[in-house]
């Protein structure tokens, strides 16, 4: 009996010492202490009742005692984990791969190859081919011109890492003014060489199939020489580290970006 109060005379020092060193801190360590006080009070509450009945009951005091502690012991680890905070093993392999993984996977149009290095996405919608050979032109020219270069090293905090990245990509809205220009230009060249009949309606408006080729067309001039509308942009990306693998978190400069802009 003796032994059983002399360990759990040991027992309760290093509590007060964790408590005691949580409110030092003081971030938010009084709740802790306060806490820790009151596991203190629990486990002299339960060996006091565990005596009474031993008295009273001749109730097993030794397993009374092992109850005692084992329930104040693990309440002790639940206050330490939350003073402690997250512990954390090295994490294994180094996120730049998870990095380049992705872009060289984006940048070669291997969108399948692309996704495993995300977190929180299986899809960006970059496999499919949109309506109309006007919007296939440009979406075409855009994929084109995709590629990126790493910034510095990646720097790992626990289970988080950033890299920043310089990623170039044809810019979309940098084109609407030349594409406008040479819309109009394409419509003055139909007026001389046309008949009225055939360029307009009733309401001296263009007619709609004259104004689409004539767009289509300034599109596909515009784009005879895409890299004048390409533009870097860099970015940090942040990664997180979820069972054995780095992955990629896409934040909305990378997904506007990844739409020339558009998003």
């Amino acid at each position: 009996m003796e032994k059983l109060f002399a360990n759990l005379d040991t027992a309760l020092p290093p509590l007060l010492a964790a408590a005691a060193a949580v409110e030092k801190r003081g971030d938010g360590g009084l709740g802790v202490f306060l806490a820790g006080i009151g596991i203190l009070v629990f486990i002299l509450a339960a060996l006091v009742i565990a005596v009474s009945l031993w008295k009273r009951y001749r109730f097993n005091m030794f397993w009374g005692l092992l109850a005692a502690l084992f329930s104040g012991g693990a309440l002790v680890f639940c206050l330490l984990g939350t003073s402690v905070g997250t512990l954390v093993s090295d994490p294994v392999g180094d996120p730049q791969e998870a990095v380049t993984g992705f872009f060289d996977a984006l940048c070669a149009g291997d969108y399948e190859a692309a996704y495993p290095y995300l977190s929180g996405y299986s899809d960006l919608g970059l496999a499919g081919e949109p309506a109309g050979p006007v919007a296939q032109l440009m979406n075409k020219a855009l994929r084109g011109s995709y590629s990126y270069e790493l910034y510095g090293e990646s720097s790992v905090d626990k289970l988080t890492a950033r890299q920043e990245v310089l990623f170039t990509y044809l810019d979309l809205p940098s084109l609407a003014p030349d594409v406008e220009a040479k819309t109009m230009e394409i419509l003055e060249g139909y007026v001389q060489e046309k008949p009225r009949a055939e360029l307009y309606d009733s309401e001296n408006h263009y007619l709609p199939q004259v104004a689409q080729e004539a767009y289509s067309g300034a599109v596909t001039a515009v784009l005879e020489k895409p890299e004048a509308y390409y533009t870097t942009t860099g970015f940090q990306l942040e990664l997180q580290y979820v069972d054995g693998s780095w992955l990629l978190i896409p934040d909305r400069s990378l997904l506007n970006a990844i739409n020339g802009g558009a998003a």
